[in-house]
């Protein structure tokens, strides 16, 4: 009996931890300042190195998770730039493998197109062409990531305009003001249901 209560209370924590947003860094990613290359396969599908990752195998649920407590809640990154640029690059790689990766096929149609129209509303709001590639959008982010983890916003406005043509784009995403960045609602509305949609799949397949 005494067993099952603690089992009972263990799985109760365990439930109350999930809700719970991801610990907020407190230094750059491993990957600053020079993040790697994203190599691309012949379906065009991002293959993230792990060092982009933090070595998660499927990192496509960790990053949907981590994009629940960001990109979906665009007041709590006011402030949080560096965070924010690896929210959107974060968001930008996930809806490469929604729109092209095969595991996705069966996503729930509602997932697919949220991430799609999030995706493009961010490409517009930055001045971003929608025929870049991916990989060249993510990265460009990652770097204006990693210039904003050491203050440099030279840098940071520098790695931005390598895809966004908006004059303004840096202070979109981190506006010195400290202000909430400036995040599409369509975008923050399929960080917060990527997810959803990967849970809904999984259960589906589950005989």
């Amino acid at each position: 009996m005494r067993k099952t209560v603690l089992g009972l209370a263990m799985l109760a924590l365990a439930g109350c931890a999930a809700d719970r947003p991801p610990p907020v860094p407190e230094r750059a990613s491993p990957y600053c300042p020079d993040p790697p290359v994203i190599p691309v396969n012949a379906q065009g599908v991002l293959l993230p190195p792990p060092i982009l990752v933090g070595g998660a195998v499927d990192w496509e649920t960790n990053f949907a998770t981590q994009l629940q407590f960001s990109v979906a809640q665009p007041a709590t990154l006011a402030g949080k730039w560096p965070e924010t640029a690896q929210g959107l690059a974060q968001l930008v790689m996930l809806g490469n493998g929604f729109a092209r990766d095969f595991r996705f096929q069966t996503l729930p149609a509602f997932g697919t197109l949220s991430m799609q129209q999030g995706v493009q509303a961010l490409r517009a709001s930055l001045g971003i062409p929608a025929t870049l590639a991916d990989a060249e959008v993510a990265g460009a982010l990652l770097r204006t990531e990693c210039a904003l983890w050491r203050r440099d916003r030279v840098a940071a406005q520098g790695a931005l305009a390598q895809v966004a043509s908006v004059a303004d784009a840096l202070e979109r995403i981190a506006p010195q003001s400290n202000a909430t960045p400036q995040i599409p609602t369509a975008t923050a509305a399929a960080a917060a249901q990527a997810i959803r949609a990967m849970q809904l799949q999984e259960q589906r397949r589950r005989p």
